[in-house]
């Protein structure tokens, strides 16, 4: 019985191996990315617009985290992606692996560039984009989250995996790798 949590740099390939992941073991796969894409849509917006607003609502973030919260209170044998969720809260007997996926900013971008919603953008516009969007996410984690220094500090992970160079399949084969001893 365990918790993967999973966190890491924008266009890491995170859903990718979580989703591989999640089947190879067994487990469930909860991915917070995509409520905050059902949100964003909903409300008209690119997702970077509404990143950009969830710094003046709070609030709506601090609810989808308590959502995420529950849940790893609730369930085991979960493999949970988002930002926060290696820093939530742990207060029960479930073992938990905190797993970091790091990629250098210009391949993030390019991985990115590859998505439905960041057709027709190119390479440059996807760099500068990322990189507002860590700003952003890092000035407002700060603010919501005190205690959390940076979210991005591989030091708070068991598991850190460089993608730069890796495939998908390198990378979910590394990532199993390190995982199945721990769990």
């Amino acid at each position: 019985m365990a918790i993967i949590r999973v966190s890491g740099h924008l266009g890491a390939g995170k859903t990718t191996v979580c989703k591989k992941l999640s089947e190879a073991l067994g487990y469930k796969n909860h991915y917070t990315g995509d409520i905050f894409r059902q949100l964003a849509e909903e409300k008209g917006l690119s997702i970077e617009v509404f990143y950009k607003q969830m710094v003046n609502s709070p609030e709506l973030e601090k609810e989808i985290d308590n959502r995420q919260e529950k849940l790893m209170l609730a369930e085991d044998n979960l493999v949970v992606q988002g930002r926060i969720a290696p820093f939530l809260s742990w207060n029960h007997s479930y073992k938990k692996i905190n797993l970091f996926f790091g990629v250098s900013d210009e391949e993030g971008a390019r991985r990115q560039l590859k998505r439905k919603e960041n057709e027709g953008k190119k390479l440059e516009e996807m760099l500068k984009l990322s990189q507002e969007r860590t700003s952003e996410e890092r000035k407002r984690y700060r603010i919501l989250y005190p205690h959390i220094v940076d979210y991005l500090d591989k030091g708070a992970f068991d598991i850190v995996i460089d993608t730069t160079f890796l495939n998908e399949d390198e990378v979910f084969i590394e990532t199993l790798n390190k995982i199945k001893p721990l769990i």
